[in-house]
């Protein structure tokens, strides 16, 4: 989602400001797509409240799943594309998104 914007109800999301703060949770690794820390317990559940919880009612998003890693190229970023596999390889319906509220 890295320079993406995603039109919620008429209102822009910034998928970086939602990043920002999932970087704040002492769980995450990446965020771009969620990776947590090695040992960390956190449920998909817990993580939707977190960012709910810092956000305004808009922008939280609905459907939270974790990805295993990312790979980062040789600058140490995350490959943009990398985020789109994950994506997809995660197999998140229309049905789902519409489920969840997204």
């Amino acid at each position: 989602m890295i320079g993406e914007i995603v039109i919620r109800g008429g209102d822009n999301v910034y998928p970086r400001e939602i990043e920002e703060v999932l970087y704040e949770h002492p769980a995450v690794r990446e965020a771009a797509a969620i990776v947590l820390r090695a040992g960390a317990a956190v449920t998909p559940e817990q993580m939707r409240d977190y960012i709910k919880d810092r956000v305004a009612a808009y922008k939280y998003p609905r459907l939270v799943r974790f990805v295993d890693a990312l790979r980062n190229g040789p600058t140490g970023k995350i490959i943009e594309r990398e985020i789109h596999f994950a994506v997809r390889e995660l197999k998140i319906t229309p049905a789902m998104a519409a489920a969840a509220g997204a």
